[in-house]
């Protein structure tokens, strides 16, 4: 399987394997990498995959080997990359199903039940969480990808880093504040940010 920019020509120049897609991210043109082909399944492989579509993991393997050659991830490998990556869910389905109450209505069908896909059940509680669980155990498989996070995380120093911590720690004080109601003394805050914290609710 081969990826091509949305971007970009389709020569066969521009088209790349599955890792240099995930370690390039985007495209140089700014495009994003799509597959040169999409699979065609028939109905026994879509039967077979019904049939373990109770498995999440188990799909995803199913699923994913569609997208990525044995040459660059055999299946082994992936099955050990899909287990790192979902074993830390906090629900055994990973992304349950739930049906949701049935609710009386004359505008809909009460034969048809609505379903709902719980994506947060990840260690951050996030959707994202689904597919960056999964891609940041690829960064650690891929033999190129530690020497461009050294290079990304040169770049990007260490001023993003304290305005994240920056940002959660106020987070944590406002919240704090709007709880206890007591004054926080901080020098970590500008004059505006005192006083938005220290002020009182009407």
């Amino acid at each position: 399987m081969k990826y091509r920019s949305t971007r970009g020509s389709g020569k066969i120049e521009d088209v790349i394997d599955f890792e240099s897609a995930v370690l390039n991210g985007l495209a140089p043109e700014g495009g994003l990498y799509i597959p040169t082909d999409i699979p065609q399944l028939d109905e026994v492989a879509l039967d077979k995959l019904r049939k373990i579509s109770g498995d999440f993991s188990l799909l995803a393997v199913e699923i994913l080997s569609l997208y990525i050659d044995e040459s660059e991830i055999s299946r082994e490998e992936l099955k050990d990359l899909v287990n790192r990556s979902y074993s830390t869910f906090q629900h055994p389905d990973v992304t349950p199903v739930i049906q949701l109450p049935a609710v009386k209505s004359d505008t809909e069908d009460s034969s048809n039940p609505l379903y709902l896909l719980e994506l947060f059940h990840g260690p951050t509680f996030a959707f994202k969480d689904v597919a960056l669980q999964f891609l940041g155990n690829l960064f650690e498989f891929f033999p190129q990808a530690e020497k461009m996070l050294s290079w990304r995380q040169m770049n990007q120093g260490i001023a993003s880093r304290l305005l994240v911590l920056r940002l959660v720690i106020l987070e944590v004080l406002l919240f704090m504040a709007s709880v206890t109601r007591r004054t926080l003394k901080s020098l970590f805050f500008t004059q505006k940010e005192r006083y938005l914290l220290y002020k009182k609710p009407k």
